[in-house]
């Protein structure tokens, strides 16, 4: 039999679908894998461990929550959680609070609606679209507050032209009027649901309350009639004409000659004066009150019948907001103009309760706005304006625009409801569920004008609802079907945009339809798609580097659903930059059943494997929290003295107490030093003995050796292998913070009770304890610990094929009799077969990898990580006509695989 020595030296394409494990004719099947579970192939094509995640806090009451990232400027990014009703802000790793409690803000989204929210952002303002809710803004008021509002047009967006010639609209104009608002509350009893409104429930229109009810209200001096003019949309405020002052709050009112409800508070605010008028129309019944209070109404007024005069002379538009509905024909508006005549000429606005837009982005600096098959851009810079022409009828370049989006593909019926829009250049993308769209210039390169507009069909593939990504030049988008992840290339001969399915080669990772896909650019360019079923797949774009790989994802941890259990669920992603490292921090919400109960941890996924990193500030546990000792940073101690010998140590509490033959590990800014302690006084002052290992066999002086998971302390005469590292003295040894005497026991984890979690101690793991009373006890004395939920990470090569004598090796006797792993700063790998084994009976068998770590170990101290070759033997007994490689790491160590070589006796007969 011959011998052969394939090697995969790239897995620039990742994982691929079982359907094209068969395709050695490509070139893609030589840097493909079959499975890449919890590990990234980076844009060099390097396979490298998914970082954990560290657990930030969990979300208000556990319940469902959406994260949006918030980028006021290069050092202030925040995670939005919005979940039911509520925003709060995370910020640098915490939840931000305002005097001691989390700021909180009030939204009228329901944990239902969080998932299908629509934004965009100009430094510190967020506009939000969903479709039944006005579209609102988002503020940074401060450092940790946010307010929430809806967004109040100037003018506009309005819809087509009245196209009926026998529906007129008139203006009467009216006097200045005070315009009153009123709220509802109940300070005892209980509201006509059954609700307790003892201080609780607000803002409630009594019962029976309609526009037109006559209300009496006592003002402190006399007894007030007038006129319920409106009731807005949400039935929490009326308006009416008041010309009194304002109430703060009044028991003594009525309607329509009988008393308020008992308990009922009416407050009365606003008394400034407004013009205002009478908008009646004739020949139709247009008006609503829980539908048009608050809408935009446009008339086109005939100023001169001079046929010879220009338009702008002869007409002019005026636009009025409505501000209560007397009848279905008569209207109240601000108004501060003339009389309008009778005219057919009219449009109303476009955003009305059941009528919202959707989707919202910035285009060409001006905020944009998707309402089913229409788009309103805003005037340029100006983004409360959507007027579209001037007063005199004037269309100008800096007026608002309006473009209607027809479907693309007419065998897929007429959607063309807008699902994304997504700014590409001088192009605006739109996508539908029948196709592709741009909008822009007519001159090539020029900015968007009302009179250059063009809407362009593209790619017939349509796309559903999402927020699209950036990558490059191309913009990602989610497929209709959601199983699809595309992305736009330009067509260079058609002077068109095409779209490609990014997730052929791996459409199984993609079956249980993308609910979100998340970019993060740095370190390693990452798209995260999370599913409807909570897993997560992810590719990564690199063309540079010709790397286009997806890898899927399973979190740590558990989720018990519909009586099965199941790994974590990921239900929301989003990412900052980090203004510290330069990479973007993934963030996301992990649903898991903690303790019998439903719990939503906020996690961020933490940072890749820095090369030359120590393995005690490695992070590969989930929903993970971290121990290094001290946590009051008050608490410091200031070392003196140089070199490799004893120095003193000035502590400035006493509390905790440090006693002699204490290890003692600090970190001076740039790393971690260890050393014994003596001498210690009544002041905890000490003499801190820097510990340095010798070249062999001698004195213990409180050396340690790591034994079957257990600390053995050295013996003087131990005839053990001592390997010499190099002493680094320490930058900074000024009122150090970051210190540690070790712990045996690590507690604050009520949040895992009930759960088994792992454990890395000072490098180590520590593997399956068991928290009760939110705690874990029985460790190793321990420095820097972290904690939290294991998960395996798991790559399987395709079947070795390095052809034959006669044409491919497949099918024929190949047993694999050594495989050699290259590996970069690792720890805690495993080799194995994916085959069954003939005497075992299974279906994987694996063994761990012999890394050469031969140094001194000592408490606090780590072990060293492994860089180079591994050779693996494998029994060559038994036919093997189908060789695969696995590897699998299960401890929380790092492990980043550069290349494999496979070793096989491969048969050159039939």
């Amino acid at each position: 039999m011959a011998r052969v020595s394939p090697k995969q030296h790239s897995f620039a394409r990742g994982e691929i679908t079982p359907r094209l494990h068969g395709r050695e004719d490509t070139e893609l099947y030589y840097t493909a894998l079959a499975v890449a579970r919890n590990f990234v192939v980076d844009g060099r094509g390097i396979l490298e461990r998914r970082p954990g995640t560290r657990a930030l806090g969990r979300t208000k009451n556990d319940g469902r929550a959406e994260l949006l990232p918030f980028v006021y400027d290069e050092n202030q990014s925040y995670i939005l959680e919005l979940g039911d009703e509520y925003l709060r802000a995370w910020f640098n790793f915490g939840l931000v609070l305002d005097g001691g409690v989390p700021s909180e803000t009030a939204t009228p989204y329901t944990d239902d609606e969080v998932g299908d929210l629509s934004f965009t952002q100009s430094r510190d303002t967020m506009w939000t679209t969903h479709a039944n809710h006005p579209p609102s803004i988002i503020q940074r008021q401060t450092e940790n507050t946010f307010s929430f509002e809806d967004f109040q047009t100037r003018d506009g967006p309005y819809l087509d032209s009245n196209a009926n010639r026998d529906a007129y609209l008139s203006i009467t104009s009216g006097s200045t009027t005070n315009v009153g608002r009123g709220t509802f509350s109940r300070v005892h009893g209980t509201s006509s649901d059954g609700n307790d409104v003892n201080g609780g429930t607000a803002n409630d229109i009594p019962p029976g309350l309609v526009v037109g009810s006559a209300l009496s209200v006592w003002d402190g001096s006399t007894l007030q009639s007038i006129t319920v003019q409106s009731i807005d949309a949400a039935n929490s405020q009326i308006e009416t004409t008041w010309t009194g002052e304002p109430i703060a709050s009044t028991e003594q009112w009525g309607f329509d000659g009988n008393p308020g409800p008992v308990g009922t508070v009416l407050a009365i605010e606003g008394t400034s004066g407004a013009s205002s008028g009478t908008l009646t129309a004739t020949g139709h019944a247009p008006f609503d009150a829980a539908r048009d209070v608050g809408r935009w109404v446009r008339l086109l007024q005939e100023k001169s019948t001079d046929s010879s005069a220009s338009l702008e002379e002869r007409f002019e538009w005026h636009s009025a907001k409505i501000i209560g509905v007397i009848s279905s024909t008569v209207a109240t508006i601000e108004w501060s103009g003339g009389n309008v005549p009778q005219t057919t000429d009219w449009r109303l606005g476009a955003f009305y309760p059941g009528n919202y837009p959707s989707i919202c982005t910035f285009h060409e600096n001006r905020l944009t706005f998707a309402l089913r098959n229409k788009i309103y851009f805003s005037a340029p810079g100006d983004y409360d304006n959507f007027s579209p022409s001037d007063v005199d009828s004037s269309v100008n370049p800096d007026n608002a625009i309006t473009v209607s989006i027809p479907a693309v593909n007419a065998k897929k019926g007429s959607i063309s409801d807008v699902t994304f829009m997504q700014s590409l250049g001088f192009q605006l993308v739109v996508g539908t569920p029948s196709g592709l769209h741009t909008i822009q210039s007519t001159s090539f390169g020029e900015a968007l004008k009302p009179d250059t507009v063009t809407r362009r069909p593209q790619d017939s593939r349509g796309a559903a609802l999402g927020e699209p990504i950036m990558i490059g030049e191309s913009v990602i988008y989610l497929h209709s079907s959601r199983q699809k992840l595309m992305g736009t290339y330009y067509r260079d001969s058609y002077d068109r945009i095409g779209a490609q399915d990014l997730s052929l080669p791996a459409d199984h990772l993609t079956q249980s339809k993308i609910k979100g896909v998340t970019w993060q650019e740095e370190p390693h360019s990452v798209a995260w798609c999370h599913m409807d079923d909570g897993s997560v797949s992810a590719l990564t774009i690199q063309p540079e580097e010709k790397v286009q790989a997806w890898h899927s994802h399973v979190f740590g941890g558990s989720c018990v659903s519909a009586c099965s259990r199941r790994n974590a669920r990921v239900e929301s992603m989003a990412t900052i930059p980090n203004p510290q490292s330069g990479d973007d921090r993934l963030h996301m919400v992990t649903k898991r059943t903690i303790n019998n109960q439903d719990a939503r941890f906020v996690e961020v996924l933490s940072a890749y494997w820095g090369l030359g990193q120590d393995v005690r500030e490695s992070w590969f546990l989930d929903a993970a929290l971290r121990y290094e000792g001290n946590t009051d940073a008050a608490k410091t101690i200031t070392f003196t003295g140089t070199g490799a010998g004893p120095r003193s140590a000035v502590t400035n509490f006493t509390t905790p107490a440090i006693a002699d033959n204490t290890t003692l590990v600090f970190h001076d800014g740039l790393r971690w030093h260890h050393g014994r302690v003596s001498n210690v006084t009544a002041n905890n002052d000490f003499t801190w003995t820097p510990t340095q290992p010798n070249t062999g066999p001698g004195p213990a002086d409180g050396r340690w050796h790591r034994v079957d998971g257990a600390w053995v302390q050295l013996a003087g005469d131990a005839d053990l292998d001592i390997y010499a590292q190099t002493y680094v003295e320490p930058a900074n040894q000024t009122d150090v913070t970051r210190w540690s005497t070790g712990v045996t026991s690590l507690s604050g984890l009520g949040d895992y009770e009930g759960e088994t979690i792992d454990l890395l101690v000072d490098g180590f793991p520590v593997r399956n304890k068991l928290v009760t009373n939110g705690e874990v006890t029985g460790l190793p004395n321990g420095h820097i610990i972290l904690a939290g939920f294991p998960y395996e990470s798991r790559a399987k090569l395709l079947s070795l094929e390095a052809g034959s004598q006669n044409g491919s090796a497949k099918g024929k006797q190949r047993p694999v009799y050594e495989v050699v792993i290259d590996v970069l700063e690792s720890l805690g790998l495993e080799s194995g077969t994916a085959l069954p084994s003939a005497y075992e009976q299974k279906w994987e068998q694996f063994d761990p990898l012999k890394f050469d770590d031969k140094h001194e170990i000592m408490e606090g101290e780590p072990r060293a990580l492994f860089t180079g070759l591994i050779r693996v033997s494998r029994d060559e007994q038994g036919n093997v006509d189908d060789p695969s490689v696995v590897l699998r790491q299960q401890e929380p160590l790092p492990s980043t695989i550069r290349g494999v070589i496979a070793r096989l006796s491969q048969s050159d007969g039939r």
